[in-house]
């Protein structure tokens, strides 16, 4: 399976950079989060990494212009049921990681990959969130901070 188009829901620190390093590897991006100020915000915020990596020398303009064009906002999760994979990057709490799987297990095709980003929860009880056949494709993951780098 080629995963080409990632969904990342949970647009805070963590979430925009794992979008972020999928936009610079050239995937087709969709971000979300529950706050119409973050989401309003987080494209600028982007912009900023990338202007900060292209002093660096990290990135240079066609990446940042490539990555920028390959991420797009949504306030909706429904907006995911075309996604290859969605990584959760919520708030760490059970509670809303689990109502986001839950969502999430509704709306995306049996196929698509779901992974939570959580550092302190354990990833057998997020997975209860989903049934099935999805549970093959639910997973684990762990991004250092700052993602980008």
């Amino acid at each position: 399976m080629i995963l080409q188009r990632i969904g990342v829901v949970g647009a805070g620190m963590m979430g925009a950079e794992i979008a972020l390093v999928f936009a610079l590897a050239g995937k087709d991006v969709l971000l979300s989060d529950a706050s119409a100020e973050i989401r309003e915000s987080v494209l600028d915020r982007l912009d900023t990494v990338l202007a900060k990596g292209i002093k660096r020398g990290a990135y240079d303009q066609t990446q940042r212009d490539l990555a920028l064009a390959g991420l797009a906002v949504t306030a909706e999760l429904a907006d995911f049921a075309d996604r290859d994979l969605v990584i959760e990057a919520v708030f760490e709490d059970a509670g809303i990681k689990g109502d986001v799987f839950k969502r999430l297990d509704q709306i995306c095709p049996p196929s698509t990959i779901l992974a939570s980003n959580t550092s302190t929860l354990p990833i057998a009880d997020l997975a209860r969130a989903v049934v099935g056949e999805r549970l093959e494709r639910f997973l684990g993951t762990h991004f250092f901070a700052p993602v980008s780098r």
